[in-house]
């Protein structure tokens, strides 16, 4: 049994216990003491009902504290017992009754029967030792209840307008979770579905996000239904604090709505961008500069069309060659996802160079753009009639021609997507219309560069692919396949010595070659012949060097110094290496 002291006024946006019940002045007129569920006090009420018959429950819709002066609850445990049951099952959250005799004194019996009756009730029970007027405890508690909602209501709105005022004012992310982490006074972060921190505030708040993710707090999720990317986190918010989830919820939606206007502003510039670069073949320079101006492209330096090639190119609907199932809806989004975020990577990384870009989806797999050059940029550049490849140019005189400028982006391109990219590039063009025509070189640049061994530029032209992009753009053509097994056949396929295979008028023998052949061949051939470099090179000695030659001449039936045999071989053996890669 437990007395009731005097307390404090309700909290009017705290919620309304069962202990704050117990505090107000017309309750404690009636000397209230709880005989059971003590640890049920800080429930809270949703309204006070008064019961004075067992039929009640059934008007109970939950949060209700019961108050009863009846003398049917004071008599019988049983019966009592039963009703309390029934009362917490329908979601009553207390009972009150007067148990005072007819002299109006606590009355001894009905107390024994309601602390036995209340034992696992799995609510409070209470008993008023005092007459006292329903009534009036009614009107105060509801009084206090309906203050609490029109407070509650009060600050749903206001909270509303704060945050949709940021929404449709534009404001980033950031802004948006340092309003909410201020109202909470609590650390705030956005995170992605993959837990990778977008923002946080406050800015000094770090320590809530060195263990991230957190293990407790609240979390609200971001984006429309169906389509979640994300969660506001309050980490050290109680989950079942109610502002704490009101006010996420609404920094929430505004975050969503800002970042949904975003798209859709990126959405109209890419469709304008993909309309602008699909027909500039057919325009005049004049209005293709004209409409240029419209898309944000500008280039008093010049224009360079360039394209990216993303590692995967089975991203379409359509069954490829070889191919054992379509790609699911699934692998489209994701690759639809992917290639706009290499679009806005370009257009972003463009801007932080000091240059403007369209972009326009190509081809599976390829993104392809024309980038804009100021005047300073052009003039320390080259024209379209010579355009020294990155690799083959001298030591540019300034920091910001053309070409390195473009390798700057590639560089920060490469850093910045989660994946291999491949770039090809056009030469610096005056002309705008002109580019048109540089576009589908600079793609066909990109798909043969992703194909080499070895690419160690951060662009490429065409001029820069030599044998290598020769033998990439050909890697499956069935042609150069037999060629290289004609050149080196003995060597890819090592025969008995009684296998032997025309070459001319010259027969080889098969000489049970290996796979330290062929590298032997490729170094020798890379060496033009010097026997010492080879020897160098292999970590062999000389004597061996000329054995091995001659041997692997012999089994190939042509002499590796005569020039037109060794590019043969050097071709075969570059066309060998990029199968093996």
């Amino acid at each position: 049994m437990q007395d009731i002291g005097s307390g404090q006024e309700a909290d009017a946006l705290g919620d309304i216990t069962v202990r704050k019940f117990l505090q107000l002045p017309q309750v404690e007129l009636g000397s209230p003491v709880v005989l059971a569920g003590e640890e049920h006090l800080d429930t809270p009420i949703r309204w006070v009902h008064i019961a004075e018959t067992e039929e009640v429950t059934d008007l109970l819709e939950g949060g209700e504290l019961l108050l009863s002066s009846s003398p049917a609850f004071q008599h019988s445990v049983q019966r009592t017992r039963a009703f309390l049951t029934k009362a917490c099952r329908a979601g009553a959250v207390g009972f009150a009754v007067e148990a005072i005799d007819e002299a109006g004194l606590a009355n001894p019996r009905a107390l024994e029967v309601l602390t036995a009756a209340g034992r696992a009730a799995g609510m409070p029970v209470i008993a008023f030792r005092s007459r006292i007027r329903f009534v009036r405890i009614t009107q105060e508690a509801h009084r206090m209840l309906i203050g609490q909602q029109l407070s509650i209501v009060e600050r749903t709105r206001e909270l509303h307008e704060v945050f949709t005022e940021l929404s449709l004012s534009g404001a980033g992310e950031s802004r948006i979770v340092h309003e909410a982490a201020e109202r909470l006074g609590t650390p705030v972060v956005l995170e992605d579905a993959a837990h990778r921190i977008l923002a946080h505030a406050p800015a000094d708040g770090l320590a809530a996000v060195e263990n991230w993710p957190p293990n407790a707090g609240t979390a609200v999720p971001v984006g429309v239904k169906g389509r979640r990317w994300g969660r506001v986190v309050a980490p050290s918010a109680h989950e079942d604090d109610p502002y704490a989830a009101e006010v996420l919820e609404r920094a929430g939606q505004a975050i969503t709505l800002v970042r949904a206007h975003s798209q859709t502003t990126h959405d109209l510039r890419m469709r304008a961008s993909d309309h602008f670069v699909s027909e500039l073949s057919h325009m005049s320079e004049e209005h293709a500069r004209k409409r240029a101006r419209t898309a944000e492209l500008d280039g008093p330096g010049g224009y360079m069309a360039i394209a990216v090639k993303m590692c995967d190119d089975v991203v379409s609907g359509d069954k490829p060659a070889g191919a054992s199932e379509y790609v699911s809806k699934d692998d489209r989004a994701e690759y639809q996802l992917r290639e706009r975020g290499l679009r806005m990577e370009i257009v972003a990384t463009a801007e932080r160079l000091g240059l403007t870009a369209v972009t326009s989806a190509w081809r599976s797999g390829t993104v392809v753009a024309i980038l804009g050059f100021s005047e300073c940029a052009g003039a320390g550049g080259t024209n379209r009639a010579s355009a020294p490849s990155p690799s083959r140019a001298s030591k540019p005189a300034s920091a910001s021609t053309p070409d390195e400028l473009t390798a700057e982006m590639c560089r920060e391109l490469t850093e910045a997507i989660l994946e291999t990219i491949t770039v090809g590039a056009g030469p610096l063009s005056e002309a705008l219309v002109a580019v048109a025509d540089d576009i589908p070189t600079a793609v066909e640049a990109a798909h043969v560069a992703a194909g080499m061994s070895i690419r160690r530029q951060p662009f490429y032209r065409f001029s820069d692919l030599r044998l290598n992009g020769l033998i990439a753009s050909l890697h499956d053509d069935p042609r150069i396949s037999a060629f290289a097994h004609a050149e080196l056949g003995p060597l890819l396929e090592p025969t008995t010595p009684a296998d032997t295979e025309t070459r001319g008028n010259k027969r080889r023998e098969a000489g049970g070659a290996s796979s330290e052949d062929l590298e032997f061949l490729w170094v020798y051939l890379l060496c033009r012949g010097q026997k010492a470099a080879v020897a160098r090179h292999l970590g062999i000695s000389r004597p061996a060097v000329y054995a091995k030659a001659r041997r692997i001449a012999s089994t190939l039936g042509v002499s590796l110094d005569d020039p037109e045999s060794a590019a043969s071989l050097l071709t075969a053996l570059l066309w060998q290496r990029s199968r093996s890669t």
